[in-house]
């Protein structure tokens, strides 16, 4: 099988990165793999996270797919997702097509449908906020499409300024015709399912890694790795080690 993993970096530290090796790793065993991605090929590392020798890597990131923003028509595009932005009023039903369009022009909507046919491939594969462009132009597309979301509902929905935010009826006209939209747990997908009639696949991240010494708690200690920013969720972690503190304040 032919598939196509479309990401907007894959040689950058970060969690996607991660998981995107780990699987396509796996599938290159048995599959065609390519890895589509915005990457520029000069910062190309396979060391970074063990990235197979095997899996192609498709740079994507030149002008052809990128809108004209210093156009007249770019300038206007422009305009309306920083008004949309602010105050999401061109997200409705009535102008779902107009703020699509505003994100995703028809020109960039037709070369990216020309060259992924072009490649003939099975499955294309597209991650976190290429979840919606993939859906977009799913339709006229000759390969089966899935969406593989990395993050919650409302990081990615609820989240002032993030992938999908002012966005749901874009998301309600477009998820469903994917072939099949991935979340990371039961409770993203009844979100989408409770929220907007979304319908989701669970898949879970899987380990990258294994350790070789299990702890034995006797240390009495947590220990958290991540970026410091709101997406990461730190606020939930320290009202939840609180409570948890209150039954167990050895910690």
């Amino acid at each position: 099988m032919k598939i196509c993993i479309w990401t907007a970096s894959i040689f950058k530290l970060g969690g996607i990165k991660r998981v995107i090796t780990v699987v396509g790793n796996e599938l290159v065993e048995k599959h065609d793999i390519t890895i589509m991605t915005y990457d520029n090929p000069s910062i190309e590392n396979r060391e970074m996270y063990g990235l197979d020798e095997r899996i192609k890597i498709d740079y994507v990131g030149g002008p052809r797919f990128k809108d004209k923003k210093n156009s007249l028509g770019g300038r206007v595009r422009t305009a309306i997702k920083v008004v949309n932005n602010k105050t999401g009023i061109f997200d409705r039903e009535s102008t779902v097509d107009f703020l699509t369009n505003a994100f995703y022009p028809k020109k960039v909507q037709d070369d990216l449908v020309e060259y992924i046919n072009s490649k003939d491939y099975d499955v294309v594969v597209a991650t976190a906020g290429l979840t919606l462009l993939l859906a977009v132009i799913s339709e006229r597309l000759n390969a089966k499409t899935i969406g593989w979301q990395h993050n919650c509902y409302d990081a990615y929905v609820k989240q002032k300024n993030t992938l999908f935010w002012k966005k749901e009826h874009m998301l309600q006209k477009y998820f469903p015709k994917l072939d099949r939209f991935l979340v990371l747990n039961k409770y993203d997908k009844e979100d989408y399912a409770n929220k907007l009639g979304i319908e989701c696949t669970v898949m879970e991240n899987p380990r990258s890694f294994v350790s070789e010494e299990k702890t034995d708690t006797k240390q009495k200690q947590f220990f958290v790795a991540a970026r410091f920013v709101e997406a990461k969720g730190l606020d939930l972690l320290l009202d939840s080690y609180k409570k948890f503190c209150e039954v167990n304040d050895e910690w």
